[in-house]
């Protein structure tokens, strides 16, 4: 065989097929074995690290034609499902989320994230966002601020492509203020106070004049005047009020929301 049919687009292609073929295949067995996977034994250790060896030997094969990205996204989300299931579990059984668990939502999301663009699938990026804000505020939970938050700009990013005012769903606009305060939260654990306030003030862009988002964000204004009152420091109470002043006067406006709503 001459050099030339070796190294041929159309060869090229074909072996790339292949490889995408049987990579989704090792994907597919293993979110079918967490699928099978009783909750009450401990999931095996391997699990995590053969998804994310073959999400890693697939990112190199992108661009991907949107049939193979369809099929992508129904395993990103049996595996989403898997991990729902697991999740339940154990918060019933009174266990706590571990760090395996976390990886598998990620497995989830980055797999989702390689095929974002599909077409033919309503609201992909906030789909894709939604994912990944979930997947932070479980790193949150145990503490991984460095992964939490980059799981919450990645989610930023996706609902940036996507103009504010263009935003319709109620579902959608919710998930921009919960990412904004979310973001803010993990900025606040890792010390950094004043990009914690600053992504607080820029929250103010997407209530939608919906009274539910006022007083979501009036709470986090007012959770974190309490931290720093906590603390007894004098020369912090000055900052405390500030934030408690905001909280007050986001409370006012979203009453206002309320009663405009309800007037006949």
């Amino acid at each position: 065989m001459r050099i030339a049919e070796i190294s041929s687009p159309d060869l090229q292609q074909t072996q790339s097929h292949d490889s995408i073929t049987d990579l989704l295949c090792k994907l597919e067995a293993a979110t079918t074995e967490i699928e099978r996977h009783s909750p009450e034994s401990p999931l095996p250790e391997s699990i995590p690290g053969n998804l994310r060896h073959g999400l890693t030997q697939l990112t190199p094969l992108t661009p991907f034609q949107n049939s193979v990205k369809l099929q992508i996204w129904k395993l990103s989300y049996r595996l989403w499902n898997a991990c729902i299931d697991l999740s339940n579990f154990i918060r019933t059984s009174s266990s706590k989320i571990t760090d395996e668990h976390a990886k598998l939502r990620q497995v989830s999301a980055d797999l989702l994230y390689l095929a974002v663009d599909v077409s033919g699938v309503p609201s992909p990026y906030f789909k894709c966002a939604s994912f990944f804000y979930k997947t932070g505020t479980i790193w949150h939970e145990l503490y991984k601020y460095d992964l939490a938050s980059n799981c919450f700009e990645k989610a930023t990013d996706l609902t940036s492509k996507v103009e504010i005012m263009n935003v319709s769903d109620r579902e959608e606009r919710r998930l921009l203020l919960d990412l904004h305060i979310a973001r803010s939260k993990t900025a606040w654990e890792a010390s950094d106070k004043n990009l914690a306030i600053n992504l607080l003030n820029r929250s103010k862009r997407v209530l939608f004049g919906i009274a539910e988002n006022y007083i979501a964000l009036a709470n986090q204004y007012m959770y974190f005047g309490k931290l720093i009152l906590s603390k007894n420091e004098g020369s912090s109470v000055n900052d405390a009020l500030k934030l408690m002043s905001e909280a007050l006067e986001l409370c006012e406006k979203g009453l206002r929301k309320v009663k405009g709503r309800t007037k006949p």
